[in-house]
């Protein structure tokens, strides 16, 4: 295993855990922590993010070109 591939799964899991406890502070009534589940849903979101640039560089685009031969 590459250690970008291990760093996309550690932050995929820590943005995605984050973002799923904020979602869980603002719909479930009971625990009163709209405001405070709505800015960690957007810290998760941010951590989910920074993910891009680390995919795109371990996973080059292919080439699609037609080649005439």
């Amino acid at each position: 295993m590459k250690k970008d591939t291990l760093w996309e799964i550690m932050i995929g899991t820590v943005g995605g855990l984050v973002f799923a406890l904020g979602m869980c502070m603002c719909l479930i009534p009971e625990w009163q922590l709209f405001r405070t589940g709505i800015i960690v849903s957007v810290v998760g979101f941010l951590i989910l993010l920074l993910m891009i640039p680390i995919y795109r560089r371990t996973h080059p685009r292919k080439q699609w070109g037609i080649t005439l031969v």
